[in-house]
């Protein structure tokens, strides 16, 4: 999520692990940073404590693109400063909460059919978040 234009960059992956976490941190790169000769401000990555945003792997990829990425590590136990739990709530209520889904399949395309649409409404992701003027 980024706090000053509410665009979300998301990965879907079967499971939380380093491997979906550098997935994403590929995504990243590729979105705000197309061209090794990149020279502008850094993207400050917020990460909370969960193992797979410290892990080998995970060191690995922060430490290769170092140049353009600094990570911003949340306090260990503060998810009332960590701006993704506020979204994953609204997440929740609009599209998961009292809703039964067929098959996990169907669940995932919610999902990702409601973030495609905020993507288009990236007022609204700073309005949840606390970041809206």
């Amino acid at each position: 999520m980024h706090f000053l234009t509410g665009r979300l960059t998301y990965w879907v992956g079967d499971r939380k692990n380093s491997d979906g976490f550098i997935a994403l941190v590929e995504q990243i790169v590729v979105k705000y940073y197309p061209g090794d000769n990149y020279s502008g401000p850094k993207i400050g990555l917020v990460v909370d404590n969960y193992i797979i945003h410290r892990s080998k792997k995970t060191q690995a990829i922060l430490d290769k693109y170092g140049d353009w990425i600094e990570i911003v590590p949340l306090r260990t136990y503060s998810p009332k400063l960590n701006v993704i739990e506020m979204f994953w709530k609204y997440l929740s209520r609009k599209v998961t909460h009292n809703h039964l889904f067929a098959s996990i399949e169907k669940l995932v395309n919610a999902v990702l059919e409601f973030l495609k649409s905020l993507n288009e409404r990236p007022d609204e992701v700073l309005s949840v978040i606390g970041c809206s003027e």
